[in-house]
């Protein structure tokens, strides 16, 4: 039985981003219509990043990959970029500033 999948292993080892605000972003994600052909991520400032890309390289609905400590680049484009006010939102819900 699998307990955990990728990025919840990888938040906890590379961050102290609780997982709940992992599942939310998860779940925003899955609403969300992005380019099949791109890769994104999302920034949890001074924490962290998660890595939206494609379920299978070039096509299909979006997923997080992983999750990369502050230190490391991310691949992609900021998704806050694009969908600003969506993820201001999502950040506010998980105790963020709003």
């Amino acid at each position: 039985m699998k307990i955990a999948d990728h990025p919840h292993d990888r938040l906890r080892e590379r961050t102290l981003i609780a997982p709940k605000e992992l599942d939310a972003l998860i779940s925003r994600v899955r609403e969300m219509k992005l380019d099949p052909k791109k890769t994104y991520h999302y920034e949890w400032p001074d924490r962290g990043y998660a890595v939206i890309a494609p379920a299978r390289e070039g096509y299909g609905k979006h997923v997080v990959k992983t999750v990369l400590a502050p230190r490391m680049k991310p691949p992609g484009e900021k998704v806050a970029g694009i969908y600003g006010a969506f993820f201001d939102e999502l950040f506010c819900i998980l105790g963020g500033p709003c």
